[in-house]
């Protein structure tokens, strides 16, 4: 009995600490204004707000945006030692 009781306690103690970690970042999520633009275009339920699946829609973009601008453009390939 006393080995059941042990991982149903640390599933529970994960459980919680989950469900702290997670009404912390949902607080974060709803300090920070969304930009009007980014809920013009991400805000598919028009509810003023972006969910969890259109925050996550955003952020994709943000990311590809990013990369797209952080890639090398064409000959920056060339090694020092071949530049004059």
């Amino acid at each position: 009995m006393k080995k059941l009781i042990t991982p149903a306690a640390l599933g529970a103690l994960a459980l919680l600490a989950y469900s702290v970690t997670t009404a912390s970042a949902q607080e974060t999520k709803a300090e920070k204004p969304v930009p009007p633009k980014v809920l013009k275009k991400y805000d598919l339920n028009k509810d003023g707000k972006l969910d969890e699946t259109e925050n996550t829609a955003w952020l994709a973009d943000k990311k590809a945006a990013s990369a797209k601008k952080t890639k090398s453009p064409a000959g920056d390939d060339l090694k020092p030692s071949s530049v004059k």
